[in-house]
């Protein structure tokens, strides 16, 4: 099968799309689905006509002849449900596929404000549940749409040709059936959304759980928070129940009022057989009897079909936030090392700012500190200057504004160095390079690791975060190279000598300053020792800021008492 592309211009948050890119596939489902559909009521019919000719005593060959035919097209019509059922399923995995392909597009290049109003857990779940009942809710409305619909029609097509009058009083009550669906289909849409919802959030938990499970155990809490996982998981439980309820259990209260019926179609049926001269045989009576319980049958599913629609509309409203065109990213190529220029930076959350009016200039080769008292908006400055978040004012890069970078496909303009470190199981190489081309050895170089790279053994070259495997400092100063690789215009560390120690910390310094002289650095860190080497502090201190040299910075009361006396 050819690969299935992406066309940016078409909108694959409606469905109808999905339809109108596999044409020949709706084609082939649609051309077996009716032969299928159109001919299955012409079984009772002919299955009554072999019953009469049997009855009436008519020659053996033609009852044979007449058997043989009636198999031929069992054969003919179920090979066509096969098509229709195979086809269908072409179409339902064609859809998934791109519906996962274009939600996951659009969340990789989505801007990053946009994702941080979804949890993981629902981000997850809309992703990957979402779409996946979502198409398979429209395999099943599709399917049901020729096996309930056009099926149901050929039947009462041939019913009304045996009896108008029976058939009548028989649409009477399967009105009834699809009136108490329809009656039933609110309940039926907020029961599945209630649950999805709540599967979303349970799925944040369990993120949640196993990744703080080693340090409950430490505070010996393990079982509080099993506890509450476990109460959660009830909740879920019910209210899966209560989805399913609405979904599925239905069905039989729908076919048993349309099996009320049965009563006038034997009483009926049975006084047309009966009558002088009677204007049914037994054949005749055979076939619409079988004809109007398989109606009975269907008509109960057309219930079902409802609860089907309002299942693929909670996944379809869920999920189809994503299935947007990715937005566009332009080459800005590489941008010159002019440094990095702040200008009246207002940045914050929920409509409370952390950092109000914030101006400051790093030229390049000049390495700033961020320090501060907790809570003072240190890391978020760097993710705000890495354009992680959404602020008002001015943040330039070489010249360009960093909302304008990170809408764009730009190569070694800021290297991050995150609080948390993020190793891949990879080697120590393609861990700092990140796929991209070019040497390493400077990058671990100057981070102080490249003697330790080297001497792991083969066997060992897999990196992973496993203690055993790599230490705390390790895995900083492979975040450190990971920053600087590349020699980026800009490189952000947030808290970088964590966990290692301070000749080395001091050296990695030296370092930077020594071998990355056309890029401006801007590391957070509170170390007094780390301070007093960088070029210039920007000092957060609530709502107000210093930006000063680190020897003019020792003349600030508060300035020394923030560092507790450390000064060096």
């Amino acid at each position: 099968m050819k690969e299935i592309k992406i066309d940016s211009s078409l909108k694959y948050d409606k469905i109808s799309t999905y339809f109108k890119t596999n044409k020949r596939v709706v084609f082939l489902f649609s051309l077996s689905g009716l032969l299928f559909d159109g001919l299955m009521s012409l079984i009772p019919m002919y299955l009554g006509y072999i019953i009469n000719m049997a009855v009436q005593g008519q020659e053996t060959n033609k009852v044979l002849i007449n058997g043989l035919l009636f198999i031929a097209l069992v054969i003919f019509i179920q090979s066509n449900r096969f098509l229709k059922r195979y086809y269908v399923r072409v179409f339902s995995n064609r859809m998934t596929y791109v519906m996962r392909k274009v939600s996951f597009d659009f969340i990789i290049h989505a801007p990053i404000q946009e994702l941080n109003k979804r949890s993981k857990g629902d981000i997850l779940n809309r992703n990957l549940t979402d779409i996946s009942d979502a198409s398979e809710g429209v395999r099943k409305i599709t399917t049901e749409f020729f096996d309930t619909f056009i099926l149901l029609l050929g039947y009462l097509i041939m019913m009304f040709i045996y009896d108008w009058q029976i058939t009548l009083i028989s649409m009477g009550f399967i009105g009834f059936s699809i009136l108490v669906a329809q009656l039933v289909k609110k309940p039926v849409y907020n029961a599945i959304r209630g649950y999805k919802q709540y599967l979303s959030l349970t799925k944040d938990q369990t993120l949640y759980s196993l990744k703080n499970e080693t340090y409950y155990r430490g505070l010996g809490v393990s079982s509080y928070y099993e506890g509450k996982y476990e109460d959660s998981q009830e909740i879920l439980r019910k209210k899966a129940e209560s989805s399913l309820m609405f979904k599925s259990a239905l069905e039989p209260l729908y076919l048993f009022i349309v099996w009320l019926d049965l009563f006038f179609v034997i009483f009926l049926g049975g006084k047309r057989i009966m009558s002088s001269p009677a204007t049914w045989l037994i054949g005749d009576f055979s076939a619409y009897l079988t004809t109007y319980l398989l109606v009975a049958r269907k008509s109960s599913r057309i219930g079902k079909l409802v609860n089907a629609v309002q299942d693929v509309k909670v996944s379809w409203e869920r999920c189809k936030i994503y299935l947007k065109p990715a937005p566009v990213k332009e080459e800005i190529g590489t941008l010159d090392h002019s440094g990095l220029k702040v200008e009246d930076l207002v940045f914050g959350f929920k409509g409370e700012n952390i950092i109000n009016h914030l101006s400051f200039e790093v030229k390049p080769g000049e390495i700033v500190g961020v320090c501060g008292r907790v809570h003072t908006g240190k890391s978020s400055l760097l993710q705000a200057l890495n354009g992680l978040y959404d602020y008002k004012g001015s943040i330039k890069i070489g010249g360009v504004e960093t909302r304008q970078i990170r809408l764009a496909e730009a190569k070694n303009i800021i290297g991050f160095c995150p609080s948390n470190s993020e190793i891949f199981e990879d080697s120590a190489e393609n861990n700092v390079s990140l796929g991209k081309d070019g040497p390493t050895d400077k990058a671990l170089k100057v981070a102080c690791l490249d003697e330790e790279m080297k001497r792991r053994s083969e066997e060992d070259r897999l990196l992973t975060r496993a203690v055993a495997n790599l230490s705390g400092g390790q895995q900083k100063r492979l975040m450190i190279a990971r920053a600087i690789y590349g020699n980026p215009s800009l490189v952000l560390l947030d808290n970088p000598f964590e966990s290692i120690d301070e000749e080395m910390s001091i050296m990695i310094l030296n370092n930077l300053k020594d071998e990355y002289k056309d890029c401006a650095i801007v590391l957070v860190s509170n170390q007094a020792n780390i301070l007093s080497i960088c070029d210039r502090l920007l000092y957060l201190n609530g709502n107000s800021f210093v930006f000063k040299p680190y020897k003019d910075l020792l003349n600030d009361k508060d300035f020394v008492s923030f560092l507790g006396g450390q000064i060096k």
